[in-house]
């Protein structure tokens, strides 16, 4: 396969805010029934996934991948005159 063929089969990432992750974990507990279902369907901690819920801490890695989501890090550059 090409690199271009490669690059084109590759789903594309976006940028999305901590509040974004947290609804759409919000969206999957509704549709598990409970912050318990939800916990054990995707072997989390139920601490961690109550703590990101009620914005204590930010969601765990392990929380971020129930969703499709992952950590990354974003260098803006300014730009030149």
């Amino acid at each position: 396969m090409s690199k271009k063929a490669l690059e084109e089969a590759r789903p594309r990432a976006r940028v999305v805010s901590t509040e974004e992750v947290v609804a759409r974990i919000r969206d999957g507990v509704r549709a598990a029934g409970s912050q318990v279902a939800y916990a054990r369907q995707h072997g989390v901690s139920e601490a961690d996934l109550s703590n990101a819920l009620r914005g204590h801490r930010p969601p765990t890695l392990p929380l971020m991948k129930s969703v499709g989501a992952r950590r990354a890090i974003v260098l803006e550059e300014a730009a030149r005159a």
